[in-house]
C-alpha cells in the first residue's frame, strides 16, 4: 500500500471501524446555531510563513497533484477568519452543512472523507481550475495537499543504523547497558529512577512503527523491573506488503526511539529512560525526513490522543511547511482538559528555524547537544528550541541489517526520545499534573532555568530535578540563646517534591519546625534531623549549634 490512494482507502477503513470517535476527552465541541461571532472576533489571523494558503495557485496544484490530486481542505464560516482555535470549534453546524454543500457544488471537487473532530475534509480534484474555484469559497478556511516531498535539507532518510553505540557506557545492577549521558554530570536519569519509572504513563511515538521481531518488543517488553505494562502497535500508513504486519518498521527509526524512551530495564539490552511505561508504536510513515502524509499523521494523532489517550507524544520528525490540519488538532487537544505533553525534533538541517511541528507554540522542541554542552552542529536552532537533549543515545532497535544488540540514535531524534522519557518520568510522579505543569517542570530543571536562548532553549534537562529530586537540606533559626530564653525555633526546608518524613533528635517527627530548649549559659545545644524522601529512600541529615550565651543580655542572633 504504497500509493497516495491506497493510504487513502486505508484511512477511511479506518474511520469506519471507529478510530478516535467517541473518546471524551477529544470528542468535538458540539456545533451549535448560536452565532460565535464574539469568539470569532477574539482570535488572530492565521499567520505561519511557510503554510500552503501562502503558495500561489500553482505552487499549490503541483503539490497536490504529486498527492495524487488529493487534498485537505479546512472549513470556517463565512465571515469568519478560521474554522477552529485553541480548543474551541467556531464553525457552526449550519456552517457545517453549507460549506459541505458548497464544496459538492464545485465542478471537478469530489469530498473523500470527512476528519472529524476537525472541521476538514479530504477532497480530490480533477483539475488546477477546480482548485482555483475552491480557493474563492468563502467557507474555506485553507487547502493543502494530503502529501508532499520534503526538500534534502538534511541528507538522510533516518532509516537505518548510526551503527553500534561505542561511546562511553556502563550497566545497571540488572546488565542494562545506559549511556554516558544518563549520568550525573549529564541528564542524571540514573537518579531519577529512584522516583520514578514512567509507572502507568502513556507515551505514543508517532514515527515509523515497531520491529517486534526483536525481543526487547516483544518476549521481555514486560520483564525484569518493566513488569506490568502495555505495548500497543498501530498504523495509519500501512507498510508494505513483504512485511510481516501493517505497523511493522522498514525503516529502523521508530524502533530505536522506542528503545530510548521505553525499553525494559531487564539485564538484556538497553534500559529505556520510562522503562515501566505503556508504549504506543503508531506508524505514520516510511520515513521522517522525506516523504509526510499529512493525513496519515493526523489519524496517528486522533488515535494516540483520543483513543488510546496518550499523556506524552513524541514526533522525531519534521516538515517544511506547516500543517494546519495537524496544528489545528495539536493546539485543540493541549488546551483541553486533560491534553498531552507534545515533544518533537527540531530539525537536523542546523538552521536557526525549527521543523514543524517543533515550531507550534504548544509543542516542545528539542536541540541536540554534544557531551561538552556545545550545540550539536548539525542540530536546528532559533527561538522554538525550548529544552535540550545530550546525543548520541544507546537504543534498542538493530533491525536485521547485521547491526549489533544495540545501535544508537543521534541528532535531534534522540534528544527528543530523550525528554520525552523524562517527562513520562515527570507524570510518573505526578499523574494529576497538567501538561502546562509538566512543560514547566522541564524547563525548571534545565541547566539554565532562568534565561532561554536560541542555541539550546533553556538548556539540558536534569532528569533528578525534573522528578522533584532533592538537591539541598537547610535549617534555620537562632544560633545564640540567652538566659532569658525559655526556647528557640528551629526549622528545617529541603527542595524537591516529596513527599518527606522528617524526623528530629527530640522524637518530633512530620514537622519542619520545632522548638528546643537552651544549653545552660555557656554551653552548645546540638539540634539535628534526618528527612527522608519516601519515593526515593533517600536520607538528608542537618544538625544546628545554638550556644547560650554568658552575657547579661535579653536577645542574641
Amino acid at each position: 500500500m504504497s500509493t497516495t490512494s491506497q493510504k487513502s482507502k486505508l484511512l477511511s477503513i479506518l474511520l469506519l471501524t471507529g478510530g478516535c470517535q467517541g473518546d471524551p476527552a477529544t470528542a468535538p465541541v458540539t456545533l451549535g446555531s448560536a452565532s460565535l461571532a464574539h469568539v470569532v472576533q477574539e482570535v488572530p489571523l492565521r499567520a505561519a510563513p511557510n503554510a500552503w494558503p501562502k503558495k500561489s495557485d500553482d505552487s499549490l496544484w503541483a503539490s497536490i497533484a504529486r498527492s495524487d490530486s488529493s487534498a485537505v481542505v479546512g472549513l470556517k464560516g463565512p465571515a469568519a477568519s478560521r474554522g477552529i482555535w485553541r480548543a474551541t470549534i467556531l464553525i457552526s453546524s449550519s456552517e457545517h452543512a453549507g460549506a459541505l454543500e458548497a464544496l459538492g457544488n464545485v465542478p471537478g471537487v469530489r469530498i473523500v472523507s470527512r476528519l472529524d473532530p476537525m472541521p476538514a475534509v479530504v477532497v480530490r480534484f480533477s483539475s488546477k481550475g477546480a482548485l482555483q474555484q475552491l480557493r474563492r469559497l468563502p467557507f474555506v478556511d485553507y487547502i493543502e495537499p494530503t502529501g508532499w516531498i520534503e526538500p534534502h535539507l538534511f541528507d538522510d532518510s533516518g532509516c537505518g543504523s548510526s551503527g553500534q553505540f561505542t561511546e562511553s557506557q556502563h550497566s545497571t545492577p540488572e546488565g542494562d547497558v545506559v549511556g554516558w549521558s544518563y549520568d550525573y554530570w549529564h541528564h542524571d536519569v540514573e537518579e531519577a529512577w529512584e522516583r520514578s519509572s514512567g509507572d502507568n504513563v502513556r507515551v505514543a511515538i508517532l514515527d515509523t512503527g515497531l520491529d517486534d521481531s526483536n525481543t526487547q518488543f516483544s518476549t521481555f517488553f514486560a520483564s525484569g523491573l518493566s513488569t506490568d505494562r502495555v505495548l500497543t502497535k498501530n498504523w495509519s500508513e500501512a507498510a508494505s506488503s513483504n512485511a510481516p504486519a501493517p505497523w511493522w518498521d522498514e525503516c529502523g527509526h521508530g524502533t530505536r526511539v522506542a528503545g530510548v524512551i521505553g525499553a525494559p530495564r531487564d539485564g538484556r539490552d538497553v534500559a529505556g529512560i520510562a522503562y515501566k511505561a505503556d508504549i504506543l508504536a503508531m506508524r505514520v510513515g516510511s520515513d521522517v525526513v522525506n516523504w509526510f502524509n499529512e493525513v496519515d499523521v493526523y489519524h496517528g494523532l486522533t488515535y494516540a490522543v483520543g483513543t488510546w489517550t496518550a499523556k506524552v507524544v513524541e514526533m522525531a520528525f519534521g516538515a517544511s511547511n506547516y500543517s494546519y490540519l495537524i496544528s489545528d488538532y495539536i493546539s485543540y487537544t493541549y488546551h483541553r482538559p486533560g491534553g498531552p505533553v507534545y515533544v518533537a525534533a527540531i530539525g537536523n538541517g542546523g538552521v536557526p528555524n525549527a521543523s514543524f511541528p517543533a515550531e507550534m507554540d504548544e509543542v516542545i522542541g528539542v536541540v541536540a547537544m554534544n557531551s561538552d554542552g556545545s550545540r550539536n552542529s548539525n542540530s536546528s536552532w532559533g527561538p522554538d528550541a525550548e529544552v535540550a537533549g545530550f546525543v548520541p543515545v544507546p537504543a534498542t532497535g538493530a533491525i536485521s541489517k547485521g547491526d549489533a544488540a544495540f545501535t544508537r540514535l543521534s541528532l535531534t531524534s534522540g534528544a527528543s526520545a530523550t525528554i520525552a522519557g523524562i517527562a513520562a518520568l515527570i507524570y510518573g510522579v505526578h499523574p494529576s499534573w497538567t501538561n502546562e505543569q509538566v512543560r514547566t517542570r522541564l524547563k525548571q530543571a534545565g541547566s539554565h532555568p532562568n534565561e532561554r536562548n536560541w542555541q539550546n532553549g533553556y538548556g539540558y534537562v536534569n532528569a533528578w530535578l525534573a522528578v522533584g529530586g532533592t538537591t539541598w537540606l537547610v535549617m534555620s533559626g537562632r544560633e545564640c540563646a540567652t538566659y532569658a530564653d525559655s526556647f528557640i525555633t528551629v526549622s528545617v526546608n529541603v527542595n524537591g517534591d516529596g513527599p518527606f518524613h522528617v524526623r528530629w533528635d527530640t522524637g518530633e517527627e512530620w514537622t519542619n519546625t520545632i522548638n528546643v530548649t537552651p544549653a545552660p549559659s555557656g554551653e552548645y545545644r546540638y539540634v539535628t534531623v534526618e528527612v527522608t524522601d519516601m519515593l526515593s529512600g533517600r536520607v538528608y541529615s542537618g544538625i544546628k549549634a545554638i550556644y547560650t550565651t554568658t552575657e547579661l543580655v535579653d536577645y542574641c542572633e
